[in-house]
């Protein structure tokens, strides 16, 4: 008797420490499973947060998305200045707290862009640097139309869903963009090769470049031209696999560099982190109860069905005010008002005559696309000065 009595004691002995580990197991997996979507639905809201901004943005219709202005170039544009609704309550009738972006020099500058302009008006610029300026320059402006577009209309959308889905929509937009601009980058491959047929004449290091076009004239310019367009043929195809860099590069650079404006919230400096603060207080009903969604299903998955459940009672006290925590208790801006029209700023930008950009197909026929006529009239030109001779 003594033996089985030693037995079944080693037995509950062996049971009890396999239930203690199991249960330290589940534990740790639920404080580490916790930290984790706690952590998760931080940042995708700080995401929803970026892409609020963003649209607000978008309303005061300042990105740089036309290659004719600044800072393209020296032409800047006329934008209205307008005030955006942001953090819309539901009272009767709906008060908001106010952004706008000034237009001051801070935020018309852009790093990239300036750089190219200053090469662009250099006396000593190259027309191959200027090749590569031009493709890049173009995709960039092409992104910024995509973005204030994109961001503009939704804007249109109740906050709310612009909270809940506005990651996942810019995620799937972006990558499209990048789709696009592969194809546009394979078009100003080709398209901007006008630059190979451009010769700077410049001789005043004071003055800015004087771009003359090549013509059958000068034989030896015009052969080098023609040269460089076949090498640059070939080297498309060999550089065909890294190509797509260059997209995705730009893109990227142009979504992080539209959250750098700064704004001013209620007549006070802000930035996209002012606003994400003040989203996580304003919304911050919604905000934990996804947290809360989170918790509670991992307390079922790791600890087991009774935690489960007085995770879920906690919750109910915390929420009913039993508990006086107010972690469910939103935090209005200050200075609210009454909402303003939701339309973009108008910009007026007075467009130069835009400098024709050779293809392919120019430099065999013509640069206005009318057939043979321009080759022919050079053979004609050059036939009438050899009479002359």
């Amino acid at each position: 008797m003594s033996d089985t009595k030693t037995i079944d004691e080693k037995k509950n002995k062996n049971n009890n420490d396999f239930s203690m580990k199991d249960r330290a197991s589940g534990l740790a997996k639920f404080i580490f499973t916790t930290i984790i979507l706690i952590l998760m639905v931080i940042f995708y809201f700080a995401l929803s947060g970026s892409v609020l901004y963003g649209c607000k943005l978008a309303q005061s219709n300042i990105l740089p998305s036309d290659i004719n202005c600044y800072p393209y170039t020296d032409n800047k544009p006329s934008i209205d200045s307008i005030e955006s609704n942001i953090f819309i309550t539901s009272s009767s009738p709906p008060l908001s707290a106010k952004i706008n972006f000034p237009h001051d020099k801070y935020n018309l500058k852009n790093m990239i862009i300036d750089l190219f302009r200053d090469y662009k008006s250099e006396p000593n610029s190259h027309f191959l640097v200027n090749y590569f300026i031009s493709i890049i320059e173009s995709l960039i402006a092409f992104n910024y139309s995509c973005i204030n577009y994109i961001f503009n209309s939704l804007n249109a959308s109740p906050e709310i869903i612009i909270l809940l889905f506005g990651p996942i929509i810019t995620s799937f937009i972006a990558t499209l963009i990048v789709i696009l601009d592969n194809f546009y980058l394979i078009y100003l491959w080709f398209a901007q090769m006008s630059w190979f047929f451009k010769t700077n004449r410049n001789a005043n290091t004071d003055k800015e470049p004087l771009w003359e076009s090549v013509t059958m004239f000068s034989p030896f310019n015009y052969t080098m031209a023609v040269l460089m367009v076949i090498l640059f043929i070939i080297l498309f195809f060999v550089l065909l696999v890294g190509l797509p860099v260059l997209p995705f590069v730009t893109v990227t650079w142009c979504l992080f560099s539209s959250l750098s404006f700064k704004s001013e919230m209620n007549n006070k400096p802000s930035d996209i982190f002012t606003v994400m603060k003040d989203m996580f207080n304003f919304y911050k009903l919604h905000i934990m109860s996804f947290a809360s969604a989170f918790i509670v299903l991992s307390a079922f998955a790791n600890l087991g069905v009774v935690e489960g459940i007085v995770c879920i009672i906690s919750l109910c006290l915390i929420i009913w005010g039993v508990v006086s925590i107010n972690i469910f208790e939103s935090i209005k801006p200050e200075d609210l008002s009454e909402l303003v029209v939701s339309k973009q700023a108008t910009k007026i930008c007075n467009k130069v005559t835009k400098k024709h950009r050779f293809s392919i197909y120019d430099f065999l026929f013509s640069n206005k696309q009318k057939g043979g006529k321009h080759f022919t009239n050079e053979l004609k030109k050059i036939g009438e000065k050899l009479k002359q001779k």
